[in-house]
């Protein structure tokens, strides 16, 4: 589920951004560790960590689960080198990949905060979360069987109440 998540997430921000935004993985704290000022980056900016903060999951049947999800998006640049304007731009085009949307395990994407954080030398990060309904079918056990229906087109004729055709 948070991999199918995370992999169709990072799929369509380097698609729709990929010419802006130069490296994009799952969070680890990563600002912290990195220093900026002696230019030993572990990666490039501007960056988006994705981060899964909260699972809420309920039991459906058959071994399927229903779950509501919070993704946060840590996006950053180095404050020195990246003009206001461009900044916010940036942020306003990855909330409008990321806002309304979905794929096939969970529903549209819905904004629900956003925040700067100030606790990075050099850097300016917004953090924007995300909230998400889905279902995870990793433990399904319905039996899986394919219909395949039979049409026959080779009719030479064809009745319709009484009517031939």
């Amino acid at each position: 589920m948070e991999l199918e998540l995370f992999v169709a997430l990072k799929n369509e921000i380097a698609t729709k951004l990929g010419d802006k935004i130069k490296h994009i993985a799952l969070w680890n704290n990563q600002f912290y560790h990195s220093n900026v000022e002696l230019d030993e980056q572990a990666f490039d900016y501007p960056c988006v960590f994705l981060e899964f903060s909260q699972s809420n999951f309920r039991n459906l049947s058959q071994g399927v689960q229903q779950f509501d999800i919070t993704i946060s998006t840590h996006l950053g640049f180095v404050s020195f080198k990246t003009d206001d304007v461009e900044i916010l731009t940036i942020k306003q085009e990855l909330y409008s990949v990321i806002q309304r949307f979905r794929n096939e395990y969970f529903d549209k994407l819905t904004r629900v905060s956003d925040r700067p954080d100030y606790d990075h030398d050099n850097v300016q990060v917004f953090v924007t979360e995300y909230t998400t309904t889905g279902k995870d079918y990793t433990k399904d056990i319905r039996p899986s069987v394919l219909v395949t229906p039979l049409l026959d087109l080779s009719a030479s004729t064809i009745s319709l109440s009484g009517i031939t055709i």
